[in-house]
């Protein structure tokens, strides 16, 4: 991006001279450094893309520090929200609910516990169901309560 000329020559005198609050400068014996806050360093990358390329040795700062910056600008400005994928879990009283009926009734499967639910006007799939008996530690209908099959054999 390049600005109008009318404004080049403006924002060169903003780059060299700085502005008051602009970067503080750092001084030691050993080590003299420039600290740039975030806003120093956005006003940099803004004030970059106004002044020509071969200008760019103005600044205090090498021009891939300054494309640096730039991306990081950029990156913050466009990053949503992480949020786990997939579809948001059950409502807490339909978990309730399929825990109950699966307890009180342990010979009835995912299934008729689906079919019992829709009659009540609540909408959910087999694999919910069955997700949320096994969390909840209720196995598979017909090993609710009652022998294994070898338990069963063996008698």
């Amino acid at each position: 991006m390049v600005a109008e000329p009318r404004l080049q020559p403006r924002a060169r005198i903003w780059v060299w001279r700085g502005d008051p609050g602009g970067p503080s400068i750092v001084a030691t014996s050993t080590n003299p450094s420039i600290r740039f806050t975030w806003s120093d360093r956005a006003l940099v990358a803004l004030l970059a893309g106004l002044v020509p390329r071969e200008h760019w040795r103005s600044f205090l700062v090498s021009p891939q520090t300054i494309l640096g910056w730039h991306r990081s600008l950029v990156k913050k400005r466009w990053t949503y929200p992480h949020r786990r994928p997939g579809l948001p879990g059950l409502a807490k009283e339909t978990v309730e609910l399929s825990c109950r009926l699966g307890r009180e009734n342990p010979r009835w499967g995912y299934l008729r516990i689906v079919g019992e639910l829709k009659k009540l006007g609540v909408t959910v799939s087999k694999t919910s169901v069955a997700t949320v008996l096994r969390r909840h530690g209720l196995p598979p209908a017909p090993r609710r309560e009652g022998p294994t099959w070898t338990q069963f054999l063996s008698a």
